[in-house]
């Protein structure tokens, strides 16, 4: 009982940390400078949407709250796309897009290809969850395109900056380490 009560704690401390940068990225956004920056803002924003979701749910299952024991077997998988795709999945597209480019010395480009990957790598983790909830497979499966075509997407854009790079003029190893392991 008491490892639970500590599990549940932490599942609080855990939301309510990620509660607080949620409303310092809110923040952040009301005061970015230029497009680019709102849209990194939103993206950031969106997965920590997606984290606070998961949280919710695994601390919920931890308190031993009825209604989500009995419905964990569903609720288990919309935790972790929730947290996986939506939170790690879109933390990483954020930062393939603006730091890859910046390493490898190519323009920042936040083009269709870019802003098309994100909003499904966006709306797919959530579709998927809020599917795996209702228990409806159509929605499952359509999140879980999405989420493929985003990915998909967002490889043919890194594809796209590797070859605009720039030719760097000093400490080439540390650029192609830096600019392979984004990359991968």
């Amino acid at each position: 009982a008491g490892e639970s009560r500590l599990a549940v704690a932490g599942g609080i401390a855990f939301i309510a940390g990620n509660a607080i940068l949620l409303a310092i990225t809110v923040r952040l956004l009301r005061h970015a400078l230029g497009a680019r920056r709102r849209v990194f803002t939103v993206i950031y924003g969106m997965a920590l949407a997606c984290v606070l979701g998961g949280a919710t749910i695994a601390t919920l299952f931890l308190s031993g709250t009825a209604a989500v024991a009995v419905a964990w077997p569903t609720l288990r998988a919309a935790h972790a796309w929730l947290n996986l795709f939506g939170f790690v999945g879109l933390v990483l597209a954020a930062t393939l897009i603006h730091l890859l480019p910046t390493v490898a010395g190519a323009r920042i480009d936040q083009g269709r290809i870019a802003m098309g990957s994100v909003a499904a790598l966006t709306a797919g983790p959530a579709i998927v969850a809020i599917g795996f909830i209702v228990v409806a497979p159509a929605l499952t499966g359509l999140g879980g395109c999405l989420v493929i075509a985003g990915a998909l997407g967002l490889g043919g854009h890194a594809i796209r900056d590797l070859r605009r790079r720039a030719a760097w003029t000093g400490d080439h190893a540390w650029h192609r380490s830096a600019t392979v392991g984004l990359a991968a």
